[in-house]
């Protein structure tokens, strides 16, 4: 049942705000947005004088701000330009929660920007945006780590490239050992053995890689990678 409570004059303060945010909270992270007047006239008992009076309460408003929920949909707030500008500086190697820290965001006050539908999409499309940018850097530290030979640089290249060496091609490989050292141990002919030899010289290595070869890879892929 809605419960109905009624507005106290003067000044609206922790009274009345214990007893409509946990409402609010809830219908926030439930619908991803705050209440619609109608709503909360609906639930409360509220009429339009009460409505205005808890909308610009700044006891209710800051207690709003500490859970991360918005009224005005319209607009971000100042720390939320600021925490989406630090959290897609991908240059500034600190954790996402010092970085929220160092401007007054909480952990709370950040999961519930999470749940406004808004602020999650900017959020998505700045950070997709900017690994964009450093495409030809990821592309470029990639080709480098191959021709150095680095490991794990190869492992994902071969992965991606789905050059990785399947049962298949290390039982062929396997086969054709076996078949050369058959004919090396039964072929006496000098001049046979030439010919098969020559021949052997137009198969290409299985699973053979040209060093050049540098797959056009997603900037999501090489970014994550690098964090590995």
């Amino acid at each position: 049942m809605p419960t109905k409570i009624k507005m106290p004059k003067g000044q609206i303060g922790p009274s009345v705000t214990k007893k409509i945010l946990p409402w609010v909270e809830i219908f926030w992270h439930t619908h991803k947005r705050y209440p619609t007047d109608t709503e909360l006239a609906a639930e409360f008992g509220l009429n339009a004088e009460d409505l205005m009076r808890l909308k610009v309460s700044k006891f209710y408003n800051e207690c709003l701000k500490n859970r991360g929920i918005r009224q005005d949909e319209r607009f971000f707030t100042e720390k939320q330009v600021a925490a989406i500008a630090l959290l897609t500086n991908f240059a500034d190697q600190r954790p996402s929660d010092a970085k929220l820290a160092g401007i007054g965001v909480t952990p709370e006050m950040y999961n519930g920007w999470l749940q406004d539908r808004a602020f999650k999409r900017e959020l998505q499309s700045r950070a997709d945006e900017i690994l964009d940018n450093v495409y030809p850097e990821a592309q470029t530290a990639l080709a480098k780590k191959v021709r150095q030979g680095d490991v794990p640089a190869l492992k994902f290249y071969y992965e991606i490239t789905g050059r990785a060496s399947s049962p298949e091609a290390i039982n062929l490989k396997m086969t054709m050992a076996k078949m050369i050292e058959a004919v090396q141990k039964h072929v006496k002919d000098p001049a046979v053995l030439q010919a098969i030899a020559a021949e052997l010289q137009g198969v290409a290595p299985v699973a053979d890689v040209p060093e050049t070869a540098i797959p056009a890879l997603s900037v999501k892929e090489l970014y994550l990678e690098s964090k590995r």
